[in-house]
């Protein structure tokens, strides 16, 4: 029920929303702390999963955003 609150009010499903919330923070902790750090810290299920998940936002794995 609240998901369908939250599609209504906002346009965006609540799943979609978590997920780009935590790639937004995530770009925010690379410059600082290691990828599998990060993934942790933003409860990921696993490492791989939130490497796809960052390239496909970003065009570039977490790796090759910290060597920007």
């Amino acid at each position: 029920y609240v998901c369908r609150i939250f599609k209504r009010e906002t346009g965006e499903n609540l799943q979609d929303y978590i997920v780009r919330r935590k790639l937004e923070e995530a770009v925010l902790l690379l410059p600082e702390r290691k990828v599998g750090e990060v993934s942790d810290l933003l409860s990921f299920s696993s490492h791989s999963y939130f490497i796809k998940l960052f390239k496909q936002k970003y065009g570039a794995t977490p790796f090759q955003y910290q060597k920007k």
